[in-house]
């Protein structure tokens, strides 16, 4: 068969593709929601890996490498959780969510890499830098650092889906192990839960922020404070106690205060 046949017949089977690949992606949606409720079912897990492989595979026949690449790294993850070595946490299935929307995006604009746009570049480069400084720079020098987006991925789901980039990037950097990315975005939302949650005030930020963090500054933190799984559910219950008003309210506060610190004035 000649290049230009081959070409014809992936120009004529993308669609097939796309459509089977949209039924595996809210497949995995489906899937993720009901392990929340049911961690422990194999069954459920192991689906989850099939989808995820299933995309994987039909988009390696049309060499679609950055589906392929990515979604491998999901099924690493899911791997590791079939193994037992990952469980699943809020946190992980926040992920899983997040990673899902990206390879819905890096699938529907397959054949359009246009909607790849500068800004999500910018970002990208952005974020590959602060990666290399922190993973180059000692502990003494640089524990830590941020990386705040004042002027783009105001959408939360656009910020989902660079989230799932700035996960490939660490992977792709070989400091998986090294450095993680925690999330934090000014309508950021978990997994199961309403946009009015209160719940979700304890990963709210002033503007979408990456926040880099060294695996062995983590290590060293748990060590000291062995509840620190706690932190989180604590976080969670002050909020709870708080209200929707008590939670305005401090946060109007906390705004005077840094005013006072600056010299502003207050408002």
């Amino acid at each position: 068969m000649s290049l230009d046949a081959d070409l014809d017949f992936i120009a004529q089977a993308m669609p097939a593709f796309i459509s089977e690949a949209a039924e595996q992606i809210e497949a995995i949606e489906t899937l993720l929601l009901e392990l929340e409720e049911q961690p422990d079912n194999r069954e459920l897990l192991d689906s989850l890996f099939r989808c995820a492989h299933t995309v994987k595979g039909s988009a390696g026949i049309f060499g679609l490498n950055r589906v392929v690449e990515f979604t491998h790294h999901v099924e690493t993850l899911l791997d590791k959780m079939r193994d037992g070595d990952v469980a699943l946490t809020p946190d992980i299935s926040t992920l899983l969510l997040q990673c899902n929307d990206q390879i819905k995006f890096l699938v529907d604009t397959a054949a359009d890499e246009s909607a790849d746009t500068a800004e999500q570049k910018d970002q990208r480069a952005d974020l590959v830098i602060q990666l290399r400084a922190l993973s180059e720079a000692p502990a003494e020098q640089v524990e830590t650092t941020l990386l705040i987006a004042s002027q783009v991925l105001q959408d939360f789901d656009d910020y989902n889906a660079f989230l799932a980039e700035a996960d490939g990037a660490v992977a792709e950097l070989r400091l998986r192990g090294v450095i993680q990315v925690a999330s934090f975005h000014p309508r950021y939302r978990f997994a199961g839960t309403e946009a009015d949650d209160i719940g979700n005030a304890t990963n709210r930020s002033p503007h979408p922020t990456l926040h880099l963090i060294r695996e062995a500054s983590v290590e060293r933190a748990v060590a000291a404070f062995p509840a620190a799984d706690a932190i989180f559910e604590t976080n969670i219950a002050t909020l709870q106690r708080l209200g929707a008003a008590g939670w305005a309210e401090l946060q109007l506060q906390c705004r005077a205060d840094a005013a006072a610190a600056l010299g502003l004035p207050p408002g």
